[in-house]
């Protein structure tokens, strides 16, 4: 018989929660929750705008469906927390304006936009679109405790070290109108560009500041100026800007306006008669990226030209703005530093024709091939660009009316690398809105379109903004009348542009205070990881057996991937996308963590090795062919040393932090009717950097001081008129149980609650204490694991390095396995803070010749304390000489559950014989100091050689492509008749190369020409089954 669990009637289990009266303003609500109604506007309006997770309307009556059916009252419902989100952004969010073309407008404009003196309201272009304001995220940045303390607004002098964008070249060479113009000393404001006296009496007129980092980490601000002298003949002051004065601003006395009150009283002639970045640490951080705008019909340059109008406005007038830290009101002036983007995308802000195009470098004037070098491409191709460098086609429906380019002889493949790998001059802005402007000027004359064209191609430029602008010219040159003479069409061109088309038809950046051609540095993820690795990882080991390749998946999931912070390896997943150029593997193994370090500790020498590693790898691929320079991001490169030394380390400008809002765009437009997803996009993220700035204690200017109609930029220097929200909110995002907010953790305000965190030697684990059974008497504690000096968790046996007296020197850093992790009883300083670190260190100066890494060899045990601990480090072991096989197994996994299969895994011999992974790119800065450093390679030989090898590859490809067509038959020793086959040789360990051999008949190949290299010294044979080789001399 069924028993009730509970005695409620059906009616009360049917019940629901009870409505709500509508509440839209706080001062209706609870002040507890300010500035929201209550909890569950507060609970409700978080949930509905968490940045990685967005609601619809749809799911958000299902929510209220499932709190009502729960019996909660007062849950606000759709409508009413809509006039909650409204409330809330006209008290403290970024407004979103609208931008429309003059001829598609009906009415006058009335969003935010058109209440900003200076802004047009209109897509130059001709498209809807909307962007959120830029002033309004500075408002919000500088009124934000969480932000503001990391903003920095002067140039830092750190010598050689370079780590943050404010170190680095550009940041010192910034218009001086758009730096930070002054400085404040006591109560006296100092002005760039404004006689100042200091207190030894000389006079300066500063024309810049910056800061200089003390050793406990506090900065000190200098000055740089012109020497001031008087002029006693003009009574005035004469402005010597040879002579360069650096100060230090504790040195300031008096500045300008005082020395106009008081030049008399001094006896001097009248002063007037004279003849803010983020840490990189926080830079990619999601909630320190702020959105401005998307459209699936503007195109960028469109986009990009209202960025541009609110940056002049900004420039121009300031942007008054709350600092939570001096506690007033500050004037901030925009600046850009730098146009970021993939290669496509910053071809386009450059005006450039793009990586296509014969001129295919934004950045420089590198020439590709001619178009007159290429021939017709025959019916179809074997091979895909994916597949082969040595495709020169891509694949498309019809080809029949392509080109393919001609085959070069040997000089012309030499002369083509050597071109490629030679510095070229470099492009110039003023160059460029030149050769712009004289494209317009011809496609906007009579019979010369082809002509414009011909420009295009010869400069490599194209600018998308000032294309549609020649589409229209075009479309009106075809519609004149064909009777009309030349000279009378001409007239009515000249008076179409005159009046139809608006007086800015070029790329906003030509006229935004950037060079595009300087200021879009290389941006490393496409370039590299998206670009060199996949092009090897594509064109590695196609040679291969299918017996090897299995070979090559057992051997990938069995990695170490300690220290690394990757998953386990799916073997499986990775060989289908490779073929071997084990040279420029090793190189660009070595290069990879050289460009990604987060700090450089002396600019000039980190330069110098970057440029020597990727020369190396560059004519490492040079080695294997020069058709790897088809691709232009081989190029691209080069221009790396000089981006980082003007804009800093290259981590700071990769789009991996972009990239990542790829699905919260594509989310925002998911769950909305899709009828304006440029709007509905820009307000979904506007309102959740409003949420962001609620929880992070911002402040906002008090209700009753608004006029919210009225969209203006709000004034006040009275602190009282500044508040924020109540404890309420705080309160939902405290740390729970676990440690963690998942609420705080949407928002990017978790970091403080994360695991790994504390001093150095703090331990993670409960301690396992040892010695004698009576706790008084125990003398040690045991850890299992601990925080290292970058806040990283190390644990018993994992390597590390280790730095401080131990070292062999104070600039190189120990490699060293953790023993025991130990806390002395009674040794004061905290209860779970270690004492000691037992580590048996390894010795590092030998090197690996198959690998080109250190070799580690135990040396001595040590004790250490904790704080010389840096991070953990990847250990790898020595399969190469110790011939490991694959006689281990695994255990197959299948959803997540351990199955009876089992596949290969590799079986270590020698388990001391270790290797030292100095390719990692994490603690890069520290491993940099122990990786070998690589011999270079000769540029003319190796150019030689690949050229060779490309040639001879050619030509055996042509005996391979005759023998298929007239279908010879090999015979094996079995007498089987066999389909034509190829044999693959590989030449030293390392591998310096290999090549594919055809076997066409039962003949020997002499290894002359191109297969020199070989001559004995072939290191691998890979043979078909059925065939027999052997070799002689």
């Amino acid at each position: 018989m069924f028993t009730p669990l509970c005695t409620d009637s059906s009616d009360d289990f049917l019940s629901s929660g009870q409505k709500r009266a509508r509440m839209v303003t706080p001062a209706e609500g609870n002040p507890y929750w300010f500035p929201w109604t209550d909890k569950a506007a507060c609970i409700l309006d978080l949930f509905r705008h968490l940045p990685r997770s967005i609601f619809s309307d749809a799911q958000m009556e299902v929510v209220n469906w499932a709190l009502d059916a729960f019996g909660i009252s007062n849950v606000p419902s759709v409508d009413v927390m809509k006039n909650v989100d409204d409330y809330l952004q006209s008290l403290c969010g970024i407004h979103t304006n609208h931008y429309e073309h003059l001829q598609n407008r009906t009415g006058i404009c009335s969003q935010p936009l058109a209440e900003y003196p200076g802004f047009a309201d209109e897509g130059a272009l001709g498209h809807i679109y909307y962007m959120n304001d830029f002033a309004g995220i500075i408002h919000q940045e500088m009124a934000n405790p969480n932000v503001r303390p990391h903003i920095h607004h002067y140039h830092e002098d750190s010598g050689k070290r370079l780590e943050h964008a404010w170190q680095a070249q550009a940041w010192r060479d910034l218009d001086p109108e758009l730096a930070t113009p002054m400085v404040r000393i006591g109560r006296q404001d100092f002005y760039t560009y404004e006689i100042t006296q200091l207190d030894s009496g000389q006079l300066v007129v500063p024309h810049c500041w910056f800061t200089r980092s003390r050793n406990m980490g506090s900065e000190d601000l200098y000055g740089m100026g012109w020497k001031v002298e008087i002029d006693h003949h003009g009574y005035g002051y004469v402005v010597s800007e040879w002579e360069q004065v650096e100060f230090s601003a504790k040195s300031l006395l008096v500045s300008f306006p005082r020395l106009v009150e008081q030049y008399e009283e001094d006896e001097l002639y009248d002063p007037r008669h004279i003849l803010a970045g983020l840490p990189h640490q926080q830079v990619h951080q999601q909630s320190n990226i702020h959105f401005i705008s998307t459209s699936n019909l503007a195109p960028p340059l469109e986009m990009l030209d209202g960025v541009v109008q609110q940056l002049d406005v900004s420039q121009r007038d300031g942007i008054w703005a709350w600092d939570i830290e001096a506690k007033e009101m500050v004037l901030m002036i925009p600046a850009v530093l730098a146009m970021l983007g993939d290669n496509p995308m910053q071809s386009e802000f450059a005006c450039h024709i793009g990586l296509a195009g014969k001129y295919f470098c934004r950045s420089c004037w590198v020439k590709g091939h001619d178009a007159e070098d290429e021939g017709p491409l025959p019916a179809r191709t074997t091979t895909t660009e994916s597949g082969s460098v040595h495709s020169n086609a891509s694949s498309g429906k019809s080809v029949s009316k392509k080109r393919r380019r001609c085959q070069e002889t040997l000089s012309e493949l030499r002369d083509w690398a050597k071109r490629f790998l030679t510095k070229n001059n470099l492009r110039y802005k003023e160059e460029s809105i030149n050769k712009l402007k004289s494209i317009f000027s011809t496609s906007a004359t009579i019979n010369c379109k082809t002509e414009a064209a011909k420009i295009m191609t010869q400069s490599g430029m194209k600018d998308t903004f000032l294309e549609h602008f020649r589409q229209k010219v075009f479309t009106f040159i075809s519609k004149l009348p064909t009777g009309t003479t030349r000279e009378e069409k001409q007239e009515k061109v000249n008076e179409f542009v005159e009046k139809e088309l608006p007086d800015s038809i070029y790329s906003p950046l030509s006229y935004a205070g950037l060079d595009p051609h300087r200021d879009t540095p290389v941006e490393i993820l496409h370039v590299i990881l998206l670009g060199f690795v996949k092009y090897y990882w594509h064109d590695t080991l196609a040679r291969l057996s299918d017996a090897d390749k299995t070979k090559l998946t057992h051997r990938l999931s069995s990695l170490d991937l300690s220290a690394l912070g990757i998953s386990t390896l799916s073997g499986e997943t990775f060989w289908h996308h490779s073929k071997p150029c084990y040279e420029a593997w090793i190189a660009l193994s070595a290069l990879v963590p050289l460009v990604w370090q987060p700090v450089i500790e002396n600019l000039d020498s980190y330069l110098v090795i970057l440029e020597q590693a990727i020369d190396r790898f560059l004519h490492a691929a040079a080695a294997r062919t020069p058709r790897w320079f088809n691709k232009p991001k081989f190029h691209i490169i080069k221009h790396l040393p000089w981006h980082i030394r003007h804009f800093g380390p290259a981590i700071l400008y990769a789009a991996e932090g972009f990239e990542s809002f790829n699905a919260v765009i594509r989310d925002y437009s998911v769950h909305s009717n899709r009828q304006a997803p440029s709007r509905d996009i820009a307000w979904g993220f506007a309102r959740c950097n409003r949420n962001r700035h609620l929880l992070s204690k911002g402040v906002f200017l008090r209700p009753d001081l608004m006029d919210r109609q009225v969209p203006v930029e709000y004034f006040s220097d009275n602190i009282e008129d500044w508040i924020t929200a109540q404890p309420g909110p705080f309160a939902l995002i405290r740390p729970r149980a676990t440690g963690k907010n998942p609420i705080a953790d949407a928002f990017g305000l978790n970091q403080s609650f994360t695991e790994v965190s504390g001093p150095p030697g703090r331990c993670i684990k409960f301690p396992n204490c040892f010695g004698s059974a009576d706790p008084s008497a125990e003398q040690f504690n045991l850890f299992t694991s601990a925080v290292s000096v970058n806040l990283e968790k190390y644990s018993i046996d994992d390597f590390v390095l280790v730095s401080g007296e131990h070292s062999n020197h104070l600039s190189k850093p120990i490699v060293a396995r953790v023993v025991e992790i130990v806390q002395i009883v009674g040794a004061g300083g905290l209860d779970n803070l270690a004492n000691v670190d037992l580590i048996d260190a390894y010795d590092a100066t030998s090197i690996s010749r198959n690998y080109g890494v250190p070799s580690l060899t135990i040396s001595v045990s040590l004790l250490v304390p904790p704080t010389e601990i840096l991070s953990q480090v990847n250990v790898q072991h020595n399969c190469a000489r110790n011939s490991c096989d694959l006689s281990n197994s695994r255990v197959v996994r299948e959803e997540r559950e351990n199955t009876e299969k089992t596949l290969p895994r590799t079986r270590h011999y020698n388990l001391s014989d270790l290797l030292l992974n100095t390719n990692q790119m994490h603690s890069g800065i520290y491993l940099q100091r122990l990786h070998p450093s690589i011999p270079p390679l000769d540029q003319e030989q190796v150019i030689l050689t690949g050229a060779t090898r490309e040639l001879e590859e050619q030509k055996a490809a042509k005996v391979v492509q005759k023998s298929r067509t007239k279908k010879p038959v090999n015979t094996s020793s079995s007498g089987n008749q066999l389909v034509p086959a190829t044999i693959t040789a590989c030449s030293g360990l390392p591998s310096n190369g290999c090549v594919t051999i055809p076997v066409v008949s039962d003949v020997c190949t002499d290894l002359t020409g191109g297969l020199n290299f070989l001559n004995q010294e072939i290191s691998a044979v890979v043979v078909p089954d059925g065939f027999v080789c052997s070799f002689y001399e």
